[in-house]
């Protein structure tokens, strides 16, 4: 920019008549002005090309993601196809509590129950229904990764 205004002052003199008083500043100041608008958008320019670029290769990864894991998921159900799974259940009443524990196996996977369920009496089943929410109408579950 200070090469740009060196060359205009010294064009500018030039065509200066000897003994005149005209003043060419405002042109100066003018080329100035344009100069740096170019710049500063030009700036600009080139930080948005950087953020476009950034979000570009940030999609281009998590397309690249998303494949990996399309293709883990396609290998998981060509692995279920293959073979017949093995699926183990089991479950217990405590007798005389509303307690009951189940247990299941699949693929790799256990799952542990502990469900506290209302009396299957029909006398005093509804009964505890009436009474409202108690410890014998929750359950709660837990999964084990096995």
């Amino acid at each position: 920019m200070s090469q740009a205004d060196q060359q205009f002052v010294t064009q500018a003199e030039e065509l200066r008549r000897p003994g005149s008083s005209w003043s060419y500043d405002e042109e100066r100041y003018a080329l100035r002005a344009i100069l740096e608008g170019g710049f500063r958008r030009e700036a600009v320019l080139a930080a948005e090309k950087r953020l476009a670029a950034q979000s570009q290769q940030s999609t281009v990864e998590i397309i690249a993601k998303l494949q990996g894991q399309m293709e883990n998921l396609q290998q998981r159900v060509q692995l279920l196809r293959s073979g017949s799974p093995w699926f183990l259940s089991s479950s217990y009443r405590i007798p005389g509590t509303p307690i009951q524990l189940i247990g299941r196996y699949q693929q790799g996977r256990g799952s542990v129950e502990i469900n506290l369920s209302p009396d299957r009496d029909p006398v005093t089943a509804e009964a505890g229904f009436v009474q409202g929410v108690g410890p014998a109408n929750l359950g709660v579950t837990g999964n084990l990764g096995l």
